[in-house]
């Protein structure tokens, strides 16, 4: 059984996510692991909100 592990960014679209397709066409199990930072919560210089409730659910 092969497991592998694929730590998303802050970009969080699949569709983008090349090693994400690699590593699942690849391996029986796979990990997927995103760290929610509090500092994404608060607004930023390119944004009026932090990130929005659809994404934090996902």
């Amino acid at each position: 059984m092969t497991l592998r592990l694929v730590w998303f960014g802050n970009d969080l679209r699949c569709a983008d996510q090349n090693t994400l397709s690699l590593a699942a066409s690849e391996v029986d199990q796979l990990i997927c692991l995103y760290f929610d930072d509090p500092k994404y919560k608060q607004p930023s210089r390119y944004a009026t909100q932090g990130m929005s409730a659809l994404r934090r659910r996902f």
